[in-house]
């Protein structure tokens, strides 16, 4: 007997049942102490997008110095 699928199923339930308590608790029970404005997004935003690029480099030195030419190339234009 196979036991995977029933602890599959019993894990989707109970994090879906979690989901749910968590987000109404989220909206309706917690209130912030301090609402900024959403002037933290574009910092976040540019860390973010620096964080793709730095990975990205990342990948393609990796790619050239296993001598991965041709995909290291296909990385390139992704720059």
């Amino acid at each position: 007997v196979c036991i995977a699928p029933i602890i599959l199923l019993v894990g989707a339930i109970y994090f879906l049942v979690a989901m749910m308590v968590y987000k109404k608790q989220i909206l309706f029970v917690y209130t912030p102490q301090y609402e900024s404005g959403g002037t933290l997004f574009p910092i976040a935003c540019k860390r973010t997008a620096f964080g793709l690029i730095l990975g990205q480099f990342t990948l393609s030195g990796y790619l050239f110095i296993r001598k991965a030419y041709l995909p290291a190339s296909f990385t390139l234009p992704l720059l």
